[in-house]
């Protein structure tokens, strides 16, 4: 009986420890949290928190974006020239070989453990790389696409069933991989949803357009509503299907003739002439009945060039890519998660060939969701629709964490800084704007962003902003690599560069500063100023002479950038009048007049505006457009757009290849820039794995597209990690943070109050 008690008195303190410290918790507030925090398919924001948190990662990341190679023992890596230390979970060593092909050898730490105790093996690594290498993985780490030794052999032995029923046709005889009823099956549920998708269109003619153009059918909007036979008329004549219209015609009818307009292609026909819903989201279950894996002939048992490094070894993983790629390192950084809670360890056999699943068959390692067991700093405890708890994993290799407890809390919008500001959440991350800076301010009195209240570390956006210039649509004569054509594109650069200090002081304050070149700031090959041939960008006139420096007073600086623009357009052939002090014709293939398109709402459009005032003075018209951030978006890849301006989302990587290489205009290169020497700098950026020799490549890139007068990088924008005073220690949050290098990458240190 005394047993009894005993056991029972333990049970009950247990159980009023764990609700202390759930109510104890401190709240750390995030975005929306759906409660699926599987490392490999987690999506939401703050689903990939948890995950990354209870996870960790298998080789850390520094704060520029660079991986560390030697994580075991640990490595000193600089950041703006203050040294920092990092650890992890394995070592990686780069070897690049004289065919162009790499290397990349792992190793792991003896000493790692998932939360529950269990080691951390090669097995585990394995498994999480032949899940994000699988055909069936959609998640957002994919290893598709990468160089990677037999990788595309592998996923090539398999295809979804809804691609080969496509391939195959109404008409396919060939009944080897599936049978005729269930391509019958699959064609009725097509035609069955293309009757909803082109209801949905008539709709949408009806619900859009119906009061304004009723008459191209003769009749009333009265007359239209009350009669389903002319809805349908009317739509098909507004979606370009007027010919295909009979009397009697149903919906089924529009959607046989949106097919045949498409040669029976229906996957080119439902993305095209869809409103929104994409043709497999009418078909109830679709995923379970035609989203399957099919074997085909061809495939590859394994990816060849992932090989342990002797068949005995536990800790060693090599893996082969064809040629170098940057983005595998990266790749490898990303989660490593156990093999026996995600997968199966029965299915577990590397000398055949399995690998912890069904080949081609992830809703097994999809369901599991609750991120219960891993190898990162914390544990999910519970979760429910308004957050997640997390307690500290007694197992993780930096050693115990001073706050055991941690809760991740759901917010909308500015709801999470309202809650640190009134001392509901100790920690939130939030945009910074006019709104946001007045709250913080006013909290604490006016003190600033950080005081009685709150205190606000400023952390890079994952973006910078900048103005770009089409130099097919801005240029002199036929030739927009010609010197003429870039002395026109500088002279518009050097006036709107002069605009951007006190645009960005009078628009965005605190929450925004002036960047130099079109690369994220705190990325490890962001150009520094130790950097030879750092300067200011459009600050040299056509002479290389310095316009400006420092100590100009902003009009001096607007005047000195305007009259380096007359000496530019003169030597791009533009007509001056010296008695009028302005120019007064273009020369052959340019223009007295340009036009810079901004997404609505855009702070920048102020700078556009007051360098559209000083061109005036010379004669030079710009004019601005506002447009919303779709139709901003389809202008740059139609090239339509003259001059824009748009954030670039990044990451450490700043993405050269896909923005300026010549292989690219006409798709992701909106600046159209077509440059041998520029193509060079970025093949060599692509090609060495020394991050001085990558540093030095990339700045040589970025200032041939500079010289070309195609880009100008306007500011960065910053983020707000804002702490409540009274709850969090704002010093205990890692020095330097970056969008690489949040305030979740050292638990070890977050002190509370």
């Amino acid at each position: 009986m005394k047993k009894f008690w005993a056991l029972l008195l333990a049970l009950v303190m247990l159980s009023a420890q764990a609700a202390l410290a759930e109510e104890t918790a401190p709240v750390f507030a995030v975005g929306e949290l759906s409660g699926n925090f599987n490392p490999f398919f987690a999506e939401a924001e703050g689903d990939r928190l948890v995950a990354q948190l209870a996870n960790g990662s298998l080789l850390a990341t520094a704060r520029g974006g660079d991986i560390v190679r030697s994580g075991i023992s640990g490595e000193t890596i600089s950041f703006d020239t203050t040294p920092y230390d990092y650890t992890s979970l394995a070592d990686v060593e780069v070897a690049v070989n004289a065919d162009g092909s790499a290397d990349y050898t792992l190793t792991l730490r003896e000493d790692a453990c998932f939360s529950d105790g269990t080691p951390v093996t090669i097995a585990d690594v394995i498994f999480s790389i032949y899940v994000r290498a699988d055909a069936d993985y959609d998640g957002p780490c994919s290893l598709a696409g990468l160089p990677i030794e037999g990788l595309e052999a592998y996923r090539g032995g398999l295809k979804r069933l809804d691609e080969l029923l496509l391939a195959a046709g109404r008409d396919n005889s060939d009944f080897r991989l599936w049978d005729a009823d269930t391509q019958a099956a699959f064609w009725a549920d097509i035609d069955a949803a293309g009757v909803q998708l082109c209801q949905e269109i008539v709709d949408y003619c009806l619900e859009t357009y119906l009061n304004d153009y009723a008459a191209v059918i003769g009749c009333s909007p009265e007359e239209i509503r009350d009669d389903s036979a002319l809805q349908l008329e009317f739509a098909m004549v507004l979606w370009g299907y007027e010919q295909d219209y009979f009397d009697g015609a149903a919906t089924a009818d529009f959607w046989a003739a949106i097919l045949n307009a498409y040669d029976g292609d229906v996957a080119v026909a439902e993305s095209t002439e869809r409103v929104s819903t994409p043709l497999k989201d009418f078909i109830e279950g679709y995923e379970e009945k035609y989203g399957a894996q099919i074997s085909v002939d061809g495939g590859a048992a394994n990816i060849s060039g992932v090989t342990l490094l002797t068949r005995s070894d536990d800790s060693g993983l090599r893996i082969h890519a064809t040629q170098y790629d940057p983005a595998i390192l990266p790749a490898l950084a990303a989660c490593i998660a156990p093999l026996h809670v995600y997968g199966d360890p029965a299915l577990y056999d590397y000398e055949n060939n399995s690998f912890g699943f069904i080949r081609g068959d992830l809703r097994a390692v999809r369901a599991v969701q609750d991120a219960h067991v891993g190898c990162g700093p914390y544990v999910v405890e519970s979760s429910d629709e308004t957050g997640a708890t997390l307690r500290a994993n007694e197992y993780y290799f930096r050693g115990a964490l001073p706050v055991q407890n941690l809760r991740l809390a759901a917010y909308d919008g500015s709801a999470g800084l309202n809650a640190v500001l009134s001392g509901e959440a100790a920690l939130t991350v939030t945009e910074l704007d006019g709104d946001t800076i007045e709250a913080i301010y006013a909290a604490n009195d006016g003190e600033g962003l950080s005081g009685a209240c709150a205190d606000t570390l400023l952390v890079d956006a994952p973006e910078y902003v900048y103005l770009g210039m089409n130099v097919e649509q801005v240029k002199v004569g036929d030739d927009a690599g010609s010197p003429a054509s870039m002395a026109l594109r500088r002279a518009l650069m050097t006036v709107l560069a002069a605009q951007r200090e006190e645009m960005v002081a009078r628009e965005l304050g605190d929450a925004a500063f002036v960047i130099e070149y079109p690369v994220l700031s705190s990325s490890w090959a962001a150009p520094g100023l130790e950097d030879e041939g750092y300067e200011l960008c459009y600050s040299r006139n056509a002479a290389g002479a310095p316009v400006y420096d420092d100590e100009l007073s902003d009009d001096a600086r607007h005047e000195a950038a305007l009259n380096a623009a007359v000496d530019y357009l003169e030597r791009a052939g533009f007509t001056w009048d010296e008695a009028e002090q302005r120019f007064t014709a273009a020369p052959e293939g340019a223009s007295m007049e340009y036009l810079c398109s901004v997404a609505e709402k855009d702070p920048a459009a102020t700078l556009v505006e007051a360098a559209a005032e000083q061109l005036a003075q010379i004669g030079i018209t710009l004019r601005l457009r506002t447009l919303s951030q779709d139709e901003l978006d389809a202008a740059l890849v139609a090239g339509g757009a003259q001059l824009w301006i748009t954030a670039q989302a990044c990451g450490s990587e700043p993405a050269l290849y896909a923005q300026y290489h010549s292989d690219n205009v006409g798709s992701s290169n909106f600046f159209r820039i077509a440059d041998g020497e520029l193509d060079g700098h970025i093949m060599d950026y692509l090609s060495s794995d020394a991050l001085e020799s990558r540093r030095a490549s990339c700045k040589a890139a970025l200032d041939v597209a500079m010289e070309w007068g195609c880009v100008l990088p306007l500011y960065q924008p910053c983020l707000g990690v804002v702490t409540n005073v009274d709850q969090l220690d704002c010093d205990s949050l890692p020095e330097d943070m970056t969008p690489f290098y949040g305030w979740w990458a050292e638990p070890e240190h977050i002190a509370l109050k």
